[in-house]
């Protein structure tokens, strides 16, 4: 049984899956739960349960949900850097000492804060487009600051994300040109 997002009825604990690619019996799904429009994964674990209790009619119990005393900090400094870095078009206030330290260092203090991201997405096992953006959010850094084999490196981090979880999905083409022009850049042509 299918029930609506905006539904009040629940869905007796059945959900249906539609893949893009065959699941291997035992490999990990991820699936991320959009309620009213907000990351609730940026939530504290209780505030998250409660949310997806009321939006999505069940409990999770994946390992940061059952877990919140490792989880929320991780959740809490994904949200700080997300932030700084401005991902998912969040504005961080420019009287926050956080913008300003970021600012006054310029190109240096954002590509670090961008490798912390990407860091600590992986620590949290987001292992999607999140951490794909994230890369080539650094790769973009990089380039600014005409550093070309770093803009490389991380356009390759993004596209192994991209093939390995999307089979070449949503950022897949942007990777790439970046990648194709710091190359053209790192060996001398591009003007």
């Amino acid at each position: 049984m299918l029930v609506p997002p905006s539904s009040d009825k629940a869905s007796l604990g059945r959900t249906n899956l539609v893949a893009t690619k065959d699941i291997p019996a035992g490999e990990e799904i991820f699936i991320q739960y959009p309620v009213s429009g907000e990351d609730i994964w940026l939530f504290p674990a209780a505030r998250r349960q409660e949310a997806l209790l009321l939006a999505k009619h069940f409990r999770c119990k994946c390992e940061a949900c059952t877990n919140p005393v490792n989880y929320d900090a991780l959740f809490a400094q994904l949200a700080e850097h997300a932030q700084v870095l401005q991902v998912q078009g969040q504005k961080m206030p420019r009287d926050s000492l956080a913008y300003q330290s970021t600012k006054a260092y310029g190109g240096t203090a954002r590509i670090h804060m961008a490798q912390e991201y990407i860091a600590i997405l992986r620590r949290a096992g987001f292992c999607d487009e999140q951490l794909s953006e994230a890369y080539l959010m650094l790769a973009l850094l990089h380039e600014e600051q005409k550093e070309w084999a770093q803009a490389v490196d991380a356009t390759t981090g993004g596209l192994k994300v991209e093939e390995h979880f999307f089979d070449k999905g949503v950022e897949w083409e942007k990777l790439g040109f970046v990648r194709e022009k710091c190359l053209k850049k790192l060996m001398g042509g591009y003007s």
